[in-house]
Order: C-alpha cells, then structure tokens, then sequence
C-alpha cells in the first residue's frame, strides 16, 4: 500500500493547514519508528514499513509541491506496480469543518489540486482518499491564504489532534480495510463537546 501525504515541503509551510497529509505522515513515522528519506524514484520521501506477515506500506511525501504531487507518486507507483486501488491519499479539505474526517474509495478531486494531479498523472480516480476538515468556523481572507498561513485558532487547537486521529485511521484502514476504516472514522466529529 502506498499513502500518499500531500503537502508542500518548505519549513515554513510545516504547519499550515494545507500540510495535514505530511502532519499524518509525521505521526505515523514516529509511531512506526521509520523516518521518511529521499528517494531516487521519485521527487519524493519515502519511508518503508513492514510488519512480519504483511505486505510493505510506503509512506510517501511528495517534494514537488502541492499542485504536482501526481508528478511523484506516479513513477515510484509505476516501478513497485501499486495499483490505484492500493494507493491512499491524505489531504486537508476546506470544505469540512476542523474535526472531521472524510475517507473514501474513490471521487472527485473536489477542486483540490493534490487531487487533481494524482488523477491526471495515475489516469484514473480509483485511489482512495482521506480529507482532513480544516474550515474554520469563522473564515477570514482569502482560502489560499489562510490554508499556507501558520496554524492560529482552531487550527492550534485541532491539528495535533487530528494529525493523530488521521494515523489512527490510516492504521485501521491497513488492519481492517477500507470498509471497515471508513465505519468507523466517517462522521466522527474531534470537535464535539457532549
């Protein structure tokens, strides 16, 4: 399996909210034990996870900025043969509020353009996705703006929190599948208070 973090890899864009695919990442690296590093397959890091039994997990975080992010997962998924169906990506989306998660098999790149490039350079939608909300409850300013600004407000509050949640599904979904992960983690609201 191949989970694909999308994000852009600059420090300062670490902890934006357009980085919630890389915070997952990073999480799962520190749980798992394994850091990511470059690799020559692709503009890419790349961590390798392994669990006796099991088939490998790559951990991928795309070095080519969010909008050309298909332009890394494509070879490095070209050369190990991971098909689409084998491949999850993990984004922030604007449309959900701080505290959701969204998993699904496939669908639209819903204007996201991480998405966009993956299906454009994959050729197909098949690759499951797993969007992390990060709308605020009172947006401000200008969409791009705010999802490459540093973490203020519910985004302080939220992005560790959802960072770990993320990994917990992204381990449900290798344990149990995608069915299963996607019972468990879709409709789940962090931000609830009762």
């Amino acid at each position: 399996m191949l989970v694909v973090g999308l994000g852009n890899p600059e420090p300062k864009y670490l902890r934006t909210p357009h980085n919630m695919g890389f915070l997952v990442l990073d999480e799962l690296g520190r749980r798992w034990g394994i850091p990511r590093a470059q690799t020559r397959l692709a503009r890419a890091e790349v961590a390798e996870y392994r669990r006796p039994g099991a088939p490998a997990v790559w951990l991928m975080a795309p070095l080519t900025y969010m909008n050309l992010s298909g332009d890394a997962v494509r070879p490095f998924s070209d050369y190990y043969r991971i098909p689409c169906r084998n491949i999850l990506a993990i984004c922030d989306d604007h449309d959900l509020p701080w505290g959701r998660i969204r998993i699904r098999a496939q669908g639209s790149e819903g204007g996201h353009n991480g998405l966009i490039s993956m299906r454009c350079q994959l050729g197909s939608r098949e690759f499951a996705r797993m969007r992390i909300g990060i709308r605020p409850s009172n947006p401000k300013g200008q969409l791009a703006q705010y999802v490459l600004s540093p973490f203020w407000g519910e985004g302080l509050e939220f992005a560790d929190l959802m960072a770990g949640v993320g990994a917990d599904a992204v381990e449900a979904l290798i344990q149990h599948g995608l069915v299963a992960g996607m019972n468990r983690f879709n409709g789940l609201d962090m931000a609830a208070t009762d």
